[in-house]
């Protein structure tokens, strides 16, 4: 709560100082003065809670932390310009002084309550007050682990110990397997305590998805914590899904008849293309795709033989693709993701969501290993943590665990960071196949 007040400060401060520098008072009724404050404060509260600056984890590389701040102050200056363009500031002080001032002295503010402050108060807090934290791994290790909380007191861990009569409150594992399945086995395991877990892995270096938060001997350390869904959130989250997809298919509705009839004077064959997918639960409905392929009799049985050998090799899903079977369209349509719009009328019907792990055909599912179907946890989605970070360019037991981490750390925070991911990938077509 510190933390929060600590921000909220900054940016009054900000707020104010900068418009005692451009008008030389800090109150004056003539202004958009009390308007500013209010959407300065949603603004910087709001990119700080999306850039998860309120867990205590993210404050031990100072570096990132540095590019943490600087991020999230870009994106509350762009939105500060977009909505003051928008609404010809209509409630917002249009000075461009004040403008300058306020996000340089916000900038400034920041960097050292996020570098400085916040640290040393993390520091004292757990001076005294340490986290009992479980070590699960070699005892090779155990200097390294008692080094490593003693370097980041911030963090305030220390290892448990049985004799010392206190419960565990955390857990910090070392894995040092190769194989994700077995990974994935360990961090379930533990994260049924319903305590943050700690896992340091050289895997998650295949996973691109830089959320290490700091490195012990080289391993990246991912922090986990099953969250319960409450119906608020399940509430939330339908609406969001039929809100998104409505506006969607009226917005986009002039590009689906445009491709359409791109695809009916390319190729032979229907322009949507139907097909079966497994969703929550492994419950199979009928997916819908614009056509991207050139239709053909035998594409089932060439589709089961491309999965078969991702599902079991070693190899990304773009290399074993025939990339003679895609059509002149289609190849547009794969490239810049267009061909999936057609599934927000699955998102519509309840089949999908906007967000999630990709729905896997069935027959893909044959050859699915036990740790692989927990994808069926949660409703498939459109866009999810595989194709911001991956799409084609991953081997299939890295892609599925990709998903399972989303489905663990799921929340309308990252689903919304997704979503944000998402509109760059798709217009530069990053690992698009």
């Amino acid at each position: 709560m510190i933390v929060f007040f600590i921000d909220a400060i900054a940016v009054l401060v900000s707020v104010l100082l900068a418009i005692k520098i451009r008008f030389g008072t800090v109150f004056d009724g003539t202004l958009n003065q009390n308007t500013t404050i209010i959407f300065a404060l949603l603004s910087v509260l709001f990119f700080i809670y999306l850039t998860d600056l309120y867990v205590r984890y993210v404050y031990v590389s100072r570096l990132k932390l540095f590019f943490k701040v600087v991020r999230l102050w870009g994106g509350v200056l762009v939105l500060y310009i977009t909505i003051a363009f928008i609404t010809k500031h209509t409630f917002l002080i249009d000075s461009r002084i004040f403008i300058v001032f306020y996000h340089t002295i916000l900038l400034i503010l920041l960097l050292v309550s996020k570098l400085a402050v916040i640290p040393y108060i993390f520091r004292i807090k757990y001076l005294r007050r340490k986290i009992p934290c479980v070590f699960i791994g070699s005892e090779n290790c155990l200097e390294d682990i008692d080094k490593f909380f003693a370097k980041n007191s911030l963090l305030g861990l220390t290892r448990y110990r049985k004799t010392e009569g206190r419960e565990p409150k955390e857990f910090f594992i070392v894995s040092e397997t190769n194989d994700f399945g077995e990974l994935y086995d360990l961090i379930r395991k533990y994260l049924k305590k319903g305590y943050p877990v700690h896992v340091a892995s050289f895997l998650f270096n295949e996973l691109n998805l830089k959320w290490e938060w700091g490195c012990l001997n080289r391993m990246a350390i991912y922090t986990f914590r099953l969250k319960k869904e409450s119906p608020l959130y399940r509430i939330l989250r339908r609406a969001v899904d039929i809100v998104v997809a409505i506006l969607l298919i009226i917005i986009l509705g002039p590009l689906f008849l445009i491709i359409a009839i791109a695809i009916k004077f390319d190729s032979r064959g229907p322009v949507i293309y139907k097909q079966k997918r497994c969703g929550a639960g492994a419950k199979e409905f009928i997916l819908y795709k614009f056509r991207s392929m050139i239709y053909s009799n035998n594409e089932k049985e060439n589709m089961e033989l491309i999965s078969k050998k991702y599902l079991r090799q070693k190899a990304d899903k773009e290399k074993l693709i025939d990339k003679r079977a895609i059509t002149f369209v289609g190849s547009i349509l794969r490239r810049t993701s267009l061909d999936e719009l057609p599934q927000l009328i699955n998102v519509l019907k309840g089949d999908m969501s906007l967000i999630g792990p990709r729905p896997p055909i069935p027959y893909e599912v044959k050859h699915y290993h036990e740790w692989h179907r927990d994808r069926f946890l949660v409703k498939p989605g459109l866009t999810g943590l595989w194709q911001v970070y991956a799409r084609g360019t991953m081997p299939c037991d890295s892609s599925i665990f990709l998903d399972l981490v989303y489905i663990i750390n799921r929340s309308l925070s990252l689903d919304l960071k997704i979503m944000l991911k998402t509109i760059p990938m798709v217009l530069l077509g990053r690992g698009a196949y």
